[in-house]
């Protein structure tokens, strides 16, 4: 996804949850910059426009060594949550 350049960006963040697959709600044209843990919570941080209508999007959230069956998308970022102990892969479904 693109973002559409003007005044009205913003970056903003979205908790998220440990989940291998789901569904969130972002501006339209949001441009995900990052994905991490920040106080024992998933953070998804995004530059968009506040203004925008929403779009829905799907992320895929995989531990190392797990299988994956379907295509995962593209890579956003890898996190290491619960001090480490838990390595997650993120990626976003090409729609």
């Amino acid at each position: 996804m693109v973002s559409v350049p003007g005044k009205n960006q913003i970056i903003w963040k979205w908790m998220i949850n440990k989940a291998t697959k789901q569904k969130i709600a972002l501006p339209t044209g949001a441009v995900i910059l990052s994905v991490q843990e920040q106080h024992d919570r998933i953070v998804l941080w995004t530059l968009c426009n506040p203004e925008a209508p929403t779009e829905i999007r799907v992320l895929f959230m995989y531990d190392t060594g797990m299988p994956i069956e379907e295509p995962p998308g593209k890579h956003i970022s890898t996190i290491q949550a619960e001090d480490g102990d838990l390595i997650l892969h993120v990626f976003e479904a090409e729609l």
